[in-house]
């Protein structure tokens, strides 16, 4: 992109608004807003609204597939609430689409997080990671990411192939999968996922006893 130095900043209750200022040569460039303090923790103006629920066959963590990718044959279905049905128009079109939901039933919910911890593809040598480079469910925000295959959109309904989620998992969002956004050129490194064997239907329970805490 011609940038040497990109800088990111956090900006809370503040717009954040782009304004044209020219540069000596009559360029006219954008002028970044002076930042203000960044917060981590709670924020009471990142509001999150459930959208659905995902139905599965799963009722157990431990004997719930890790990944989408390693459970295509297992199915299930997105329920959408009838105020966002609309939002679906169009969902068809596309094989894949990203889930996003809310992990609402975490291992040992009240502790926190640790930032380093055994992933489940880990407990054999009951390594350690740090939580920013693992997949797994227990995190700071209990967010999860499953790319869904779709079989069948008939709002409010979507049927898909590749469940990793338990029944009654709360629903964020659904994103199309595009191949030209979301596939990389070449063979990215996967760091300590590459080290290891991944089989298909892999679950936490044929992965070994969870770590002590």
């Amino acid at each position: 992109m011609g940038l040497g130095i990109v800088r990111a900043f956090w900006y809370i209750d503040a717009p954040v608004v782009l304004c044209a200022a020219a540069n000596r040569h009559g360029d006219r460039q954008p002028r970044w807003p002076t930042p203000v303090a960044w917060q981590h923790g709670r924020m009471d103006d990142v509001p999150l609204t459930v959208i659905g629920v995902v139905r599965t066959g799963y009722a157990e963590r431990e004997a719930t597939p890790i990944q989408a990718a390693l459970n295509r044959a297992g199915h299930g279905t997105v329920e959408i609430a009838d105020a966002y049905a609309e939002g679906l128009d169009g969902l068809d079109g596309f094989d894949y689409a990203w889930l996003l939901t809310w992990l609402h039933r975490p291992d040992r919910p009240e502790e926190e997080a640790p930032l380093r911890q055994v992933p489940f593809l880990l407990r054999s040598q009951q390594r350690r990671m740090g939580i920013f480079a693992t997949r797994g469910p227990r995190r700071v925000n209990s967010i999860g990411l499953s790319l869904i295959q779709i079989l069948e959109v008939a709002a409010p309904v979507v049927r898909f192939a590749g469940v990793d989620l338990l029944d009654g998992t709360p629903v964020f969002d659904l994103k199309p999968y595009v191949s030209r956004f979301d596939r990389p050129d070449g063979e990215p490194r996967c760091g300590w996922f590459d080290q290891v064997a991944i089989d298909d239907g892999a679950t936490p329970r044929r992965l070994g006893r969870p770590a002590p805490p």
